[in-house]
Parts: C-alpha cells; sequence; structure tokens
C-alpha cells in the first residue's frame, strides 16, 4: 500500500528537518527535495522503481516522483509552505497557487492513464501561533482532495522562526 510508504517516507523527512534546523545557519526556505529524497527512498523500499520528474507523455506532463510496483502505479506531486515572522516573506497566495498548479498536473495523469493513484504531498512549517500560520492554515483547509494521512506534526529546534512542522497528504484520485 503506497500510504505506509508515504508516512515511512515523511518520517524519514521529519527526522532530516529536525538536523538540519539543528545546524543553525541561514538556509532560509525548507526545500521540498527534502521530503522527496525521503519518499523515494521510502518507496523503494516497499519494492517501488522510482523514477523523478518523468515525463509520462509527448506533450510533457510530469510529476515529482512516479513509483511502480506491478499495476500499482503511484503519481506524487510535493511542495513545501511556510508561515512565520520575522524573516519570511509568507506569499499565501503564490503559494497556494502552486499547489493548484500541481494537484492540476496530477489529475492529468489519471487522465492519461500514466498513474493508477494520485498524491499531494504539503511539508508545512510555521512558527507556532502566527498570523501567518492562521493565514495559511486556511489555505490549506480549502486545498483539494481527500485527507488519507493525519497531518504529522512536530515540534522543531528554532529554525529562522519556524518552531512546528505538519505533513498533509491528500489523495488526487485512485482508479479502480
Amino acid at each position: 500500500m503506497p500510504i505506509d510508504a508515504i508516512r515511512r517516507g515523511l518520517a524519514y523527512a521529519a527526522k532530516d528537518y529536525g538536523l538540519i534546523a539543528l545546524l543553525d545557519h541561514a538556509d532560509v526556505k525548507p526545500k521540498e527535495d527534502q521530503i522527496k529524497c525521503a519518499l523515494y527512498r521510502a518507496l523503494s523500499e516497499d519494492g517501488y522503481s522510482v523514477r523523478v520528474e518523468p515525463s509520462t507523455s509527448r506533450g510533457g506532463c510530469r510529476c515529482d516522483l512516479l513509483a511502480v510496483r506491478g499495476a500499482d502505479s503511484v503519481g506524487i506531486e510535493i511542495k513545501t509552505a511556510w508561515a512565520g515572522s520575522g524573516k519570511w516573506n509568507n506569499k499565501y497566495i503564490e503559494q497556494s497557487r502552486s499547489w493548484a498548479a500541481d494537484i492540476v498536473r496530477l489529475k492529468s495523469l489519471s487522465q492519461e492513464q500514466a498513474a493508477s493513484a494520485g498524491y499531494f504531498v504539503l511539508g508545512f512549517m510555521h512558527e507556532r501561533g502566527s498570523r501567518a500560520e492562521a493565514t495559511l492554515r486556511q489555505h490549506i483547509a480549502a486545498m483539494e482532495g481527500n485527507a488519507v494521512v493525519e497531518p504529522v506534526s512536530l515540534d522543531l529546534p528554532d529554525w529562522n522562526g519556524l518552531d512546528s512542522m505538519e505533513f498533509h497528504v491528500r489523495r488526487v484520485f485512485r482508479r479502480t
């Protein structure tokens, strides 16, 4: 089941982010590649062949990861979001538009029959209790897709003002 591998991959990513936060350097923004690498590892451990940013058609339809095991093919799009005060330029609209574009891209994988399921993964790092967190949570609540994993949250050592992280996973489609 890909959800089990996704959960395990997010646990790997959470551990990585916690260690990165401890480095206390000026790498301002959490990168989605950290999540991509962790999911790649977990899916590979479950016997999936994983391709990174594959083109699934001549038209260039892409996703961040495409994992295939037998008849099971899973397309995954990954984004990070951040919300805090201080150094952060939160760009709520820009961030949520980027998610919407990724969800549209995932839907095209279904239309092309390139994947049997599509999942959107959002890594949300924030300053707990900030106005920015509340605003971005409204955008997360409006995000399309069915939540398939309870948000996995953890405390971070202060990472340039961010002190909390959680992952949201939405199933955008599943063909039967």
